[in-house]
């Protein structure tokens, strides 16, 4: 793994990871640019850690091949971790292709911008369990489900994000199991606090699923609210957003 602390831009490479490891940026007034660089890794690509700022531009592409997500966020020095994709980052396991931590109050602050493509063949292609946000402005987004969201605050304002599975809800206490929606929002009492979904445009799809966004409720929350009263306090769905799910046949 190479450990960036510091500014650093990498461009026009080739990025070979080493023991199932890639890129790691940490610390406060750490940037890290990638630029036309190409990873193909048999574990995570990048590790975006506490205080450090990562940017993957449009020509760059990730991908994981085996054993781990492809990029983790994580605040555990205290600080947000922020990552802003305008490229690819791409999963081709049952692992997630943008993942956090649940145990992260303080989280990240993830952009999604128009032309990224973001995918897992075999999972969630983002889960969302920590604080902070998720911000999606535009490209694609796909997986068994699009974002599985289990805590912080995601805002839609463009791109489609698609769920390709076809499963019902299971308990998951380490992670999740996908159910094909292109949004999941699970209330789980997790300890960053209930998720919180703002969308404002973009199109929402569910290949498999009646609703292109899926709810639930873990055993573990404790609030004592039933799911329309968490719905109605925490998901604002716009007038500009376009819900697709599957047309049942009759």
């Amino acid at each position: 793994m190479l450990l960036v602390k510091g500014e650093l831009t990498i461009k026009n490479a080739t990025v070979v990871g080493s023991d199932g490891f890639g890129l790691a940026a940490e610390g406060k007034g750490t940037v890290l640019n990638l630029e036309a660089v190409k990873m193909q890794n048999t574990g995570r690509c990048l590790d975006v850690w506490s205080g450090a700022v990562v940017n993957i531009d449009k020509d760059t592409v990730l991908e994981t091949t085996a054993e781990n997500c492809t990029v983790f966020v994580s605040a555990d020095g205290g600080e947000k971790a922020k990552l802003n994709v305008n490229g690819t980052v791409k999963c081709s396991i049952e692992n997630y292709a943008i993942s956090g931590n649940g145990n992260d109050k303080i989280g990240s602050d993830v952009v999604i911008n128009e032309g990224a493509v973001v995918t897992s063949a075999q999972d969630s292609a983002i889960y969302q369990p920590q604080g902070g946000t998720l911000v999606i402005n535009g490209g694609t987004i796909e997986g068994k489900d699009g974002i599985y969201q289990k805590s912080g605050e995601i805002t839609v304002n463009g791109g489609t994000i698609k769920g390709t599975g076809n499963a019902e809800y299971k308990y998951n206490g380490n992670g999740s199991n996908a159910m094909g929606h292109g949004i999941v929002v699970e209330f789980a009492g997790y300890p960053a606090g209930l998720p919180k979904l703002t969308t404002v445009g973009g199109t929402i799809v569910s290949e498999q699923k009646t609703d292109a966004i899926g709810y639930a409720v873990s055993p573990k929350y404790t609030g004592g609210k039933d799911l329309e009263t968490l719905k109605a306090e925490n998901v604002v769905v716009g007038e500009g957003t376009v819900l697709t799910g599957k047309v049942q046949e009759q």
